[in-house]
């Protein structure tokens, strides 16, 4: 089975501590996207699996690729 997944890949950040967000300074960085953990779960079950999608070209875009 062939399959292709369409969709995006974010920055999602986490605020270190807990609290209000606009107190929160210091943030830990994830790769997100719920598309793209689709095709992760395919692959890893033996599918021939592709993932489309654009990221910007600056550091997360970096970030994101090299995750």
């Amino acid at each position: 089975m062939n399959i292709l997944g369409i969709g995006e890949l974010m920055i999602q950040l986490n605020p270190v501590n807990k609290g209000p967000l606009k107190h929160a300074n210091m943030f830990e960085r994830r790769v997100a996207g719920s598309e793209a953990n689709v095709i992760i779960g395919m692959s890893r079950l033996g599918h021939n699996s592709t993932f489309f999608t654009a990221v910007g070209d600056d550091e997360l875009g970096e970030c994101i690729i090299s995750t």
